[in-house]
């Protein structure tokens, strides 16, 4: 596992993770990318081509969850420019589990990996005492001639966003959280936000930004869009200047986050995706993906590591913007 994620209890800094944990690991020669901050996969090399491997939970939803481990796994082996190929999912069930609810995640998983153009390989199931609800985990694997890192960021490199901000995270409030969510921000934002659900794949966009020759790409999840921007900079060692406003936040997001006091930019965002590029290439992806139907837009931009981390706000003010250290949907989770 390449990636890092921000825990939920914001006790433990994930910039510090890979160090504590596979500091003393040994990496083999084959090993292209291993334990990285800001790298969504691992990738080891495969003849002439490179095996690219992703490894991702779901732990802070309920509904669709197979749906959502198929694509978030998919997603990041999409960022370093693979496709995604072969999908091993683990499913551990609690006790009180039918065969219902097995059969209904596998189902999410099956419709999941057709839509990436992906197969279920093998994997593993059992009912683990002491659980109250499923719990997934999997690994994807797909292959690439063409490798994409996110150390390969630049300073100078204009950083765009597709779909904006929590997608992910307005979606989990929105369906785990209905009946608070509807009588808040209404049943017609709150149905949108469910919708967010088709959202999450990046594998279209990714395969644009690919094409279009982008430097750099990365999901946007726990930590949400700010968490991505810090975790994508710092494999390339650069850092950030980005506009507050021309980052979207859907009506139904903006109306969610409010309702719980969180920030979208710090909420996680899977189905956002984050790419570096040069200036002149810029505009080809985010018109190219645009074309899909999808959202996409220059939000700012990357600078020397001396320049930081900052955020412009709305009126020209530029603030530092320090690594978030909990994603927020955490401090609503955690409510519970």
């Amino acid at each position: 596992m390449a990636r890092t994620s921000v825990l939920p209890s914001g006790k433990l800094d994930p910039r510090r993770l890979p160090a504590l944990v596979f500091g003393g690991l040994a990496v083999g020669e084959d090993v292209v990318v291993g334990p990285s901050l800001g790298e969504d996969a691992a990738v080891m090399r495969l003849g002439e081509g490179y095996l690219v491997a992703a490894s991702d939970p779901i732990t802070g939803a309920e509904g669709p969850i197979g749906r959502l481990l198929v694509h978030v796994n998919a997603n990041d082996v999409a960022t370093m420019g693979a496709r995604p190929q072969w999908f091993l999912p683990v499913v551990l069930l609690p006790e009180s589990a039918s065969e219902d609810d097995l059969v209904t995640i596998m189902d999410q998983m099956s419709r999941a990996a057709e839509e990436v153009g992906a197969v279920i390989v093998g994997g593993h199931t059992e009912v683990t005492p002491g659980l109250d609800r499923p719990l997934v985990s999997g690994c994807m694997l797909g292959t690439t001639d063409h490798l994409i890192t996110s150390g390969s960021i630049r300073s100078g490199d204009a950083l765009v966003l597709t779909k904006g901000a929590a997608i992910e995270g307005s979606c989990i409030l929105a369906t785990d959280r209905a009946a608070e969510v509807e009588a808040a921000v209404g049943l017609e934002l709150a149905e949108e936000a469910r919708g967010y659900a088709d959202l999450i794949s990046i594998v279209p966009e990714a395969q644009v930004a690919a094409r279009e020759k982008c430097t750099a790409m990365h999901d946007v999840t726990e930590g949400g869009v700010l968490g991505a921007l810090h975790e994508l900079c710092s494999a390339g060692g650069v850092g950030f200047s980005v506009e507050r406003s021309r980052i979207r936040i859907s009506e139904a997001t903006s109306a969610i986050c409010d309702h719980f006091g969180i920030d979208p930019l710090k909420t996680i965002s899977s189905g956002s995706l984050l790419v570096s590029a040069s200036p002149e290439r810029a505009d080809a992806i985010v018109t190219g993906i645009r074309a899909l139907g999808v959202w996409a837009d220059i939000i700012g931009r990357a600078v020397d590591i001396g320049e930081g981390a900052v955020m412009v706000d709305e009126g020209g003010t530029a603030r530092e913007a320090p690594f978030p250290p909990q994603d927020h949907l955490w401090t609503v989770l955690d409510g519970d």
